[in-house]
């Protein structure tokens, strides 16, 4: 009986070792070819902070390292439209977004960015900012 035990615990934990160590594993972290090719394309920004503050609408990223992107800001009832343009390049697995035009005093020209890019797929860029933030923006269809 106790052999039968120790086959029937053996069993199990030989089924169960391959799906514990697959969800455990690292995920690998995007090269810097797989973020320049997979980043290109219209992704949704929608943005809702908790102090009231929510940005909507899209950027545009395209192979040419230049991204364009206009956004709705809204704080209570006032709108302003944040349209503005930039250059882009990824780096040691960051998105560097630099700002070359703008018609908004919230983003200002030379400003420059530095996301880590955590994942990006066919549907999904997942990065986190330099403050630490976590953003998942989705592919616009």
């Amino acid at each position: 009986m106790k052999k039968l035990h120790i086959i029937t615990l053996l069993s199990l934990l030989a089924v169960n070792i391959p799906s514990v160590l697959a969800t455990t594993e690292p995920q690998k972290e995007p090269s810097d070819a797989e973020i320049r090719q997979k980043v290109v394309g219209t992704w949704i920004v929608d943005i809702h902070s908790t102090n009231g503050v929510s940005i909507e609408g899209t950027v545009t990223i395209v192979p040419d390292s230049k991204f364009i992107s206009k956004a709705t800001a809204t704080v209570g009832d006032k709108k302003q439209e944040l349209d503005y343009e930039g250059i882009w390049q990824p780096k040691d697995g960051y998105l560097i977004e630099t700002i070359t035009k703008s018609d908004s005093k919230l983003i200002t020209v030379g400003k420059v960015t530095h996301d880590k890019i955590i994942r990006v797929d066919d549907q999904e860029l997942v990065f986190q900012t330099e403050s630490g933030k976590m953003v998942t923006r989705k592919r616009s269809p």
